[in-house]
């Protein structure tokens, strides 16, 4: 059995805990309303390829026409993809670390506090474009639309043009006063075990190009409290500003 069709077996398991949410039948005549929500969302996020749950609502694939421009595949090409071969893209070294991923997904899902549209899930790992692997950023959110029903879709950008070695994790996402904050992060199969759990979000943070400042406003603690976690880093790294630490990571294969 494939590491691909592990992967999409789990997906299947975290879409079928979805469905105690309402959710509208895309096979529903009545239902465009969906497609023209889809294509709100897509002006949203230029910079991403929007995907629609394909698991969920094979019946209607939904793909951004900017696709082949982000990752140059076309969006006809991606919608006629299964979720297995979308999962075969991954770099082999990383779908046991993505299958991994989408377990904590679902274990998350089973959560009593959880509300699709309150959580993001935004998963890290290698993909193959035409160009070769490349760094990704897959992001699994939900849409509450007006009617009370749901919109699930991923968001796929390119956070890195080489394709060096890094690690798979995801940073989760929560609905704090209507902004998401990063509240906690996984990193599979412990590559990253020497920092902390607070010193990973911060590190991943610097890989977003946050200064100290917004680092506290993401995570939610003090200017104070994340100099002092730079400083542990940068220890641990041997850097002295954050780009190094960040550089130092990826040879470490911290992220």
């Amino acid at each position: 059995m494939s590491d691909a069709y592990e992967i999409g077996q789990t997906f299947r398991r975290v879409v079928d805990e979805h469905r105690k949410f309402p959710f509208k039948d895309y096979t529903d005549p009545h239902s465009s309303w969906i497609i023209s929500a889809a294509s709100f969302l897509e002006n949203c996020f230029p910079n991403s390829v929007l995907v629609l749950c394909k698991i969920r609502h094979p019946e209607v694939a939904y793909v951004s026409a900017n696709s082949e421009a982000v990752v140059g595949y076309s969006s006809q090409h991606l919608s006629r993809m299964s979720p297995q071969e979308y999962f075969d893209l991954v770099h082999p070294e990383d779908q046991k670390s993505v299958l991994r991923l989408y377990e904590r997904m679902e274990k998350h899902t089973r959560s009593e506090d959880y509300r699709p549209e309150n959580w993001k899930f935004a998963f890290h790992y290698r993909l193959r474009l035409r160009s070769g692997y490349i760094n990704v950023h897959d992001e699994k959110a939900a849409f509450l639309h007006t009617s009370g029903e749901y919109i699930h879709y991923s968001l796929l950008s390119i956070t890195d043009n080489v394709s060096a070695l890094t690690t798979p994790y995801m940073a989760l996402h929560k609905k704090v006063n209507n902004t998401f904050k990063i509240i906690d992060s996984y990193v599979p199969q412990g590559s990253n075990e020497h920092l902390t759990r607070r010193e990973q979000e911060v590190l991943q943070c610097l890989d977003a190009g946050l200064n100290t400042k917004e680092i506290a406003e993401t995570l939610s603690i003090s200017p104070f409290t994340i100099r002092n976690h730079k400083t542990n880093l940068f220890k641990k790294t041997k850097a002295k500003t954050g780009l190094q630490a960040v550089r130092n990571a990826r040879k470490l294969r911290w992220i």
